[in-house]
Formats: C-alpha cells, sequence, structure tokens
C-alpha cells in the first residue's frame, strides 16, 4: 500500500486530518451525552454518588463535550469551504461555489452537522447552571450529528439497499460514540478527578456503570460494522489485498486491542479506583482512550478511501 496514493486519494494530508477532526469531535459529543445520561445517570438512581463530586463531574462532561462541538463545528465549516475550493477556477469568486455545495446532499448534511454542533455548544454551556434541560436538547443534538456522516460518505453512495447502508452507518457512528467517544470522555474525567479530589469511589462507580453501556455499544458495533463492510467488500480477500481493506485490516486490530483493554478494565478497573484512587487506573484507561484516537484516525482515512466495490 502506497502511503502517498492513499493521502491521495483523502484529499491530501490536511483534508485528512479535517475529515478526522470532525468524526472525533462528533464522536466525543455523542461521547459526552451517552456518558451523562447512562453512566451517571445510572449512578444518581441508584443514590451511589455524592451531590458535591456528581456535579463536578457533571460540570466536567459538558466541558468536554463543549471543546468537542467547536471542534466539530470549525472542522465542518472548513470542510465546506474546502470542497467547494476544490471546484475553483482561477479568478472565481469562491462564494457562488460555496453555495452550490450547499445544495448538494453531502452540503445540506454538512449543514446540519454544523447547526447540530452549534446547538450542542450551547446547551452544554447552559448545563453550568444544572438545567436538565440543556441536557435533553444535547442528547438529541447529538442523535442528530450521529445521523449526519451517513450522508457524507460511502453509505450515501450506496447504489442497492442504500436505506439499510445508511441505517447501519447511522447506527455505527452513535454506538462509536457511546462506546469510543465515553471511554475518552471517561480517561478526561478520571484525569479530573485525580487533579482535584482523588475520589477512588466515584471513579470506582463510574467505571462500574460504564461496563454496560461499553457492552451494548460494542455489540452494536460489530453487527453494523459487518454489515457495513459487505456493502463495501467485494470479497473477503480485499481485506488483506486492497488500500481500503488493509486501512479496514488494521483499525479492527486496534479495535480488539482495545476490547481486550476493555474487558481488563471491566474486570478490575472499579477495584483498583476504589482501593488506590482515580491515580491508580488513570493511566491504563488512558491507554485505552489513545487507543480509540487511533481508531478514529483510521476510520477518517477509511471514509476518504475508495473502497474495492465502487
Amino acid at each position: 500500500m502506497n502511503l502517498s496514493s492513499v493521502l491521495a486519494d483523502a484529499g491530501g494530508a490536511t483534508q485528512l486530518a479535517v475529515r478526522t477532526l470532525a468524526l472525533g469531535g462528533a464522536t466525543v459529543v455523542i461521547g459526552a451525552s451517552a456518558f451523562r445520561w447512562v453512566v451517571m445517570g445510572s449512578a444518581a438512581r441508584a443514590n451511589t454518588v455524592t451531590g458535591d463530586v456528581e456535579r463536578q463531574v457533571e460540570r466536567q462532561v459538558a466541558r468536554i463535550g463543549m471543546v468537542a462541538a467547536v471542534v466539530v463545528t470549525i472542522a465542518a465549516a472548513w470542510r465546506i469551504v474546502a470542497q467547494a475550493d476544490a471546484f475553483l477556477s482561477p479568478g472565481d469568486p469562491l462564494l457562488p461555489l460555496v453555495v452550490a455545495v450547499l445544495k448538494t446532499t453531502w452540503g445540506r448534511a454538512a449543514t446540519v452537522q454544523v447547526a447540530a454542533a452549534l446547538v450542542v455548544l450551547v446547551r452544554f454551556w447552559s448545563t453550568r447552571n444544572a438545567s436538565s434541560r440543556g441536557w435533553t436538547v444535547a442528547l438529541g443534538a447529538a442523535v442528530v450529528m450521529a445521523a449526519t456522516p451517513a450522508w457524507m460518505g460511502h453509505a450515501a453512495a450506496t447504489e442497492s439497499r442504500t436505506v439499510i447502508a445508511i441505517g447501519a452507518d447511522m447506527l455505527h457512528v452513535g454506538a462509536a460514540g457511546g462506546w469510543a467517544g465515553a471511554v475518552i470522555v471517561l480517561a478526561l474525567v478520571l484525569r479530573h478527578l485525580q487533579r482535584e479530589t482523588g475520589d477512588g469511589a466515584m471513579a470506582a462507580e463510574l467505571i462500574s456503570r460504564f461496563r454496560i453501556l461499553a457492552l451494548v455499544c460494542a455489540g452494536t458495533l460489530l453487527g453494523t460494522g459487518t454489515t457495513s463492510a459487505l456493502f463495501r467488500l467485494a470479497a473477503p480477500s480485499d481485506l488483506f489485498t486492497s488500500p481500503y481493506g488493509l486501512i479496514l485490516s488494521a483499525k479492527l486490530a486496534i479495535v480488539a486491542s482495545a476490547a481486550i483493554l476493555g474487558r481488563r478494565h471491566s474486570q478490575t478497573a472499579a477495584l483498583r479506583a476504589r482501593t488506590g484512587g482515580a491515580s491508580a487506573v488513570t493511566a491504563s484507561i488512558g491507554a485505552e482512550a489513545v487507543l480509540f484516537v487511533l481508531v478514529l484516525a483510521l476510520s477518517g482515512l477509511l471514509s476518504a478511501s475508495p473502497p474495492p466495490s465502487d
């Protein structure tokens, strides 16, 4: 596999970086919403967390979501302009081409992505006053954000069973947010707890509650990923003989590594945090988050690479 040709297919290193930032930011936004509603929500309902620490963690999750929303807004807007610039002839004005891009399916999806990111940003900001409505609206916007990549990539270009391809892609992005995005959020929250309070009980509770979310999302990823692969690979051998397949194989290998590490965390991390404080698990769960960052980078590369079925 020639790296320069792969980057050329992706539109260059800058385009690839911006695409990855948009995907990664959306994944973390979804992860922040899922973390607050599923992980923290179940802990609150069980009355296993104290109010002050819970509010502190909630504010940290909102800050993480806000940063991710800013990243998505900037990256998606940049992609719209770059898409128009790719068709620009010397001396032509850029604005009419931007308008033309916004009228395409890709452009409409990008516009919705920017709008959803701005809603998330505003609503996460509103949660600083403990507004539950802010979290509710942010969750809805995050769901919309999970739907947009399907209309901007390979799924929308599928010639047969397009509805299934798009549906699988939407679920895949949502599940990625619920697992990979939420792991990144968890790792950052644990670093915050380590630095501010060292609260091992809270860290242990969050880790324990996260396990169910991770299992459900991992299973969904397996099913939707398999469905997408059936659409995009002409034959199983494409996994090892095509640039797209090799990137996908590398992605699957890293996901498998993250899953193995995650299984270890589900078995031992809560106990380690409870006995040794947040610092006992911060580095290990941080390593799992780094693996998912690599997965997101490869996902960005995949979304820009032509599949063998084309």
